[in-house]
């Protein structure tokens, strides 16, 4: 079981299966009360060592700790994971970062120089493959080199090594776009006007009043953007939920 700012999610996902148990204060294990199981809370990356050497049966944790995981040790027939279910919450991307006002445009300009990050494995794998590929566009990328860039491991505060003047860039997680279920109510009249900023994935779901000049519209929309303009298009009763338990599905030329 990962600890951390996604504990709650998976923790809310134990209770849907009935899954009962209490942990006591600073306790890293519980005990299930009506299943023949035990609970260990562990840091996330943690987890895939633990699954991988048969520490622990079943764990919950990101893909990207699974990936670094297997970065930094081969999986074996002894130490390979398997993924069971993608539980569709916590998404995020593994980015090569630098800050704005940086002479880095490419990311190939990086090569050679100071590279920071929580993800030590996967960082020396992608610029090995990209310092493999300019020495050798024609050649095998998965064969890595003598790594030229620098890749310093930092547990945390990673954003902060570029402005301290530790790194030149970095490679962390970037929050995947987040999206709620927006409901309001809008005059039939400035429909047109408030469907603009809440356009939805496909289309929004639109639904008459008792008064007829008054209808109820529902969407999919970014978080960040649920009040941006709709309290300028006369919207009433703004109703924002965020779907942890839905499941949605992502079409061709979409970013949700």
């Amino acid at each position: 079981m990962t600890e951390g700012r996604l504990q709650q999610q998976a923790l809310d996902i134990l209770k849907g299966a009935d899954i009962l148990f209490s942990q006591e204060h600073r306790q890293d294990i519980a005990l299930v009360k009506n299943h023949s199981i035990a609970l260990v809370f562990l840091p996330a990356a943690d987890i895939p060592r633990f699954v991988g050497e048969g520490r622990v049966d079943l764990g919950i944790t990101g893909k990207d700790q699974i990936c670094e995981y297997e970065a930094l040790k081969p999986p074996t027939k002894d130490t390979s994971l398997k993924e069971v279910i993608d539980l569709q919450y916590g998404y995020c991307k593994l980015q090569v970062q630098v800050p704005k006002d940086s002479p880095f445009k490419d990311v190939k300009d990086l090569i050679e120089h100071n590279i920071s990050t929580s993800f030590p494995g996967l960082t020396r794998s992608y610029f090995g493959a990209l310092e493999a590929q300019l020495l050798d566009p024609s050649g095998d990328c998965s064969v890595v080199p003598q790594l030229k860039t620098k890749i310093k491991y930092l547990s945390g505060s990673v954003e902060a090594s570029c402005k301290l003047g530790v790194a030149d860039g970095i490679v962390d997680l970037v929050a995947a776009q987040q999206y709620s279920l927006c409901i309001y109510n809008v005059p039939r009249s400035l429909l047109a006007k408030a469907t603009k900023i809440t356009p939805g994935k496909r289309a929004p779901t639109i639904m008459p009043l008792d008064d007829p000049d008054w209808v109820a519209v529902s969407a999919m929309v970014e978080m960040k953007k649920i009040s941006d303009g709709l309290a300028d298009c006369g919207v009433e009763d703004v109703f924002d939920m965020n779907p942890n338990n839905s499941r949605y599905t992502t079409r061709p030329g979409n970013d949700y």
